[in-house]
């Protein structure tokens, strides 16, 4: 079954979250995504110094709810 036929129920709802890189002036960003694994790709994206296993724990943890930091980056569900 591809994406596309893949039924909208199964899907997760899109989650917003704002990335900070501390200590690194217009490092803000914000990020909507389906689940961790998309939210391990943005992190790894946007803040190369991060390896995937970090980007991968500050992931997991923000999508429990936690507020995660992980190389004086910060991953949080967004509220605005």
């Amino acid at each position: 079954m591809t994406e596309s036929e893949t039924p909208t129920a199964a899907r997760p709802e899109p989650r917003s979250f704002d990335l900070v890189h501390w200590g690194v002036e217009d490092s803000f960003k914000r990020v909507l995504v389906t689940g961790p694994h998309s939210l391990t790709n943005e992190l790894v994206k946007a803040y190369p110094h991060l390896t995937y296993d970090q980007g991968r724990e500050l992931a997991q943890e923000a999508w429990a709810g936690g507020l995660p930091r992980v190389a004086d980056v910060t991953a949080e569900v967004s509220w605005g």
